[in-house]
């Protein structure tokens, strides 16, 4: 696996812009894909003009791949939200260009790539359905990296380690291909 390609995801949700733009530097993120199907939020600095600029101050590319996100027509039926993601399976099921397009930004980015969207927990949002898929089919680690305390990111992630030989960094979690074990912290 030390020749696999690492692509990232992050969620704004409970954190500031201030906290998003530290856990990218932490983790070497040169570029953000905007993953949303429209790059606006009601939170200050996360819609696609002062993210981009803030973003572009710090030396990180924003880049917004609109096929990407999770159809509206999906979010709001009301559905519990597993429900919403199972929706967005099948719409990559039926539409998986997005997966091409962002697969060619992770093998070809100086540096490393971070899917963006809302949700805090992957299991919640499309942007972990996105890197599961591309990891299945190619060379990938996907990695979901979270934006809160030391201490509650280390609670979260001792929880999902099955084996303790891949060794721990509190707020990673990684999707090693199911071959090699499944959900570990690294």
């Amino acid at each position: 696996m030390r020749n696999s390609l690492r692509a990232y995801s992050l969620g704004y949700e409970g954190i500031s812009l201030d906290r998003y733009v530290e856990v990218l530097r932490e983790n070497g993120i040169s570029v953000v894909v905007d993953v949303r199907e429209t790059p606006w939020s009601y939170k200050p600095g996360f819609s696609k003009k002062p993210l981009t600029e803030r973003l572009q101050a710090e030396g990180i590319l924003y880049l917004h791949i609109k096929s990407a996100g999770n159809p509206s027509r999906n979010r709001k039926m009301g559905l519990p939200q597993h429900d919403v993601i199972e929706l967005y399976r099948k719409h990559l099921d039926a539409d998986p260009s997005c997966l091409d397009q962002i697969y060619e930004l992770i093998v070809t980015a100086r540096g490393a790539v971070c899917l963006l969207c809302f949700e805090q927990e992957p299991c919640d949002c499309h942007r972990k359905v996105i890197l599961d898929r591309i990891a299945q089919s190619r060379n990938l680690i996907a990695c979901h990296l979270h934006g809160r305390t030391h201490l509650l990111e280390e609670s979260v992630a001792s929880h999902r380690v099955p084996e303790p030989d891949y060794g721990e960094r509190a707020g990673v979690h990684v999707k090693v291909p199911e071959h090699e074990g499944g959900l570990v912290a690294v």
